[in-house]
């Protein structure tokens, strides 16, 4: 039986050990994703970095180490170049010095940081999102909200200790035209890891109350300009730009804009900003206003000095036209007034003919007129006889003649 060649355990650690210093005795850049970060008191930062495969299934695991006097050189180093903390979930390339322990097994001992290749990778995963953004159709929705013309009821998203949201509230108080607004804090963190699901859940709570609201401001003032990480976040944006309220950034970087920045109605550099902005929205309501009461107050005067005119001209028209239709009644009147003269003239001298024919007539008519001219009338009791078959013998009978009466008896 041949015999085996074995190994302590400790003798196998040590032969890893001497293997692994002769592979890697000059370092090694690695690249890969902090999924776990954490500083000790004495200063020396402990990570856990991983790799990731496909559907984001972890395929690669180690342990990490930054010496306290390594850490405090490469931590404002690596913050100032890319603009991001040293933070769970960003890529990072370090240089490495693989070490194998006997007792402790392999780490490594990071060295060095390359700013850069986060720094492409953050933009490409900035730009991986706002592409997202767009795809979806949401990038610009928020923008297309309408902001009220008078925007003084305020829901603020901050956090209560925060410098900026003292600066925002002292502008906001203190406005020179001194406006009135109503403000409502809703608290939340704004940096480090809570800020998505910190300012998600202020945004619920303010839709659970929308209609005392006409704008939504998330300021958070100060800080460092890595902690803008936080903010390019696709469910933090996606909330932002779908929110049924404008809503308006101040998170206090003049240089850079995250994609909340992005996404949001309106973007101001500093809270103290975010304030002037409503001021100066309702100091333009107010003066549009101004400007339409003078324009009405104007077109007012103007149309009553139009309206004053045609009313002196109708007047006028109408005292023309009523003189000169009393005129014409006054000429008609003299027409009609000599015309009934001559037509009454006239019929007092036809009806005066006419009774001169009745009067001559009656009077030729008349029996005495007769008599006169040598007839004479005969009269049986009061009555003319007109024929002889109207008298019998006895009886009396009256005849008129001109000179007289004379009585006679049938025989």
């Amino acid at each position: 039986m041949l015999e085996k060649q074995t190994y302590s355990l400790f003798e196998l650690n040590e032969r890893i050990k001497q293997s692994v210093k002769k592979a890697f005795a000059e370092g090694v850049w690695v690249s890969a994703e902090i999924n776990e970060l954490r500083e000790n008191t004495n200063g020396i930062c402990y990570l856990e970095l991983i790799e990731k495969g496909e559907s984001d299934y972890i395929i690669a695991k180690q342990s990490a180490i930054i010496w306290a006097s390594t850490y405090r050189m490469l931590k404002p180093y690596f913050e100032s170049t890319t603009g991001v903390s040293l933070q769970n979930g960003i890529k990072v390339l370090v240089k490495c010095n693989v070490v194998f322990h006997e007792v402790y097994g392999m780490s490594l001992y990071i060295s060095d940081v390359e700013p850069s290749f986060t720094v492409g990778d953050l933009a490409l995963r900035r730009a991986k999102i706002i592409e997202q953004l767009r795809v979806e159709g949401i990038l610009d929705m928020n923008k297309e909200q309408p902001l009220c013309e008078n925007p003084q009821r305020v829901a603020i998203i901050s956090s209560p200790t925060a410098a900026g949201y003292g600066d925002f509230m002292s502008q906001i108080e203190k406005n020179v035209f001194g406006f009135r607004f109503y403000t409502k804090l809703f608290p939340a963190v704004m940096q480090g890891q809570q800020v998505e699901c910190s300012i998600i859940e202020a945004l619920d709570k303010i839709n659970e109350h929308i209609e005392k609201f006409d704008v939504v401001v998330i300021i958070r003032g100060g800080g460092a300009t890595s902690d803008l990480s936080a903010f390019d976040n696709y469910n933090l944006a996606a909330h932002i730009a779908q929110f049924p309220l404008p809503i308006i950034s101040g998170i206090g970087h003049q240089r850079d804009s995250s994609i909340v920045d992005l996404v949001a109605f309106s973007q101001e550099n500093t809270p103290t900003a975010v304030a002037e902005f409503l001021v100066k929205t309702l100091s333009n309501s107010l003066s549009e206003a101004e400007d339409s009461f003078s324009e009405i107050v104007d077109e007012s005067e103007q149309l009553f000095r139009q309206e004053k005119l045609e009313m002196d001209m109708l007047s006028q028209k109408l005292f023309f036209n009523a003189k000169n239709n009393i005129a014409l009644a006054n000429d008609f009147l003299l027409v009609q007034q000599l015309k009934l003269k001559n037509s009454a003239e006239n019929c007092l001298k036809n009806a005066t003919y006419w009774l001169q024919q009745k009067e001559d007539f009656i009077k030729w008519n008349n029996p005495q007129t007769i008599i006169n001219k040598g007839f004479s009338l005969t009269l049986k009791d009061g009555k003319i006889v007109r024929s002889i078959n109207q008298l019998q013998k006895g009886d009396l009978l009256k005849t008129l003649l001109s000179d007289g009466e004379k009585e006679s008896i049938v025989k």
